[in-house]
């Protein structure tokens, strides 16, 4: 269930264990993820999703 929760995250700050780059696809091993797609997305509980693969 995704919650509609307004926040001010800023892009590049760690959160829940991840870091937050926006609604933005991100190069990972040689493949284009889109955001929220792949097990390097993680959703937190304010329904954002953060990247934790480093």
């Amino acid at each position: 269930m995704r919650r509609n929760v307004r926040n001010n995250w800023v892009v590049g700050r760690r959160y829940y264990g991840g870091i937050y780059y926006g609604h933005v696809r991100r190069f990972w091993r040689g493949r284009w993820w889109a955001y929220g797609v792949g097990s390097c997305w993680r959703l937190t509980p304010d329904g954002t999703y953060v990247w934790v693969c480093y």
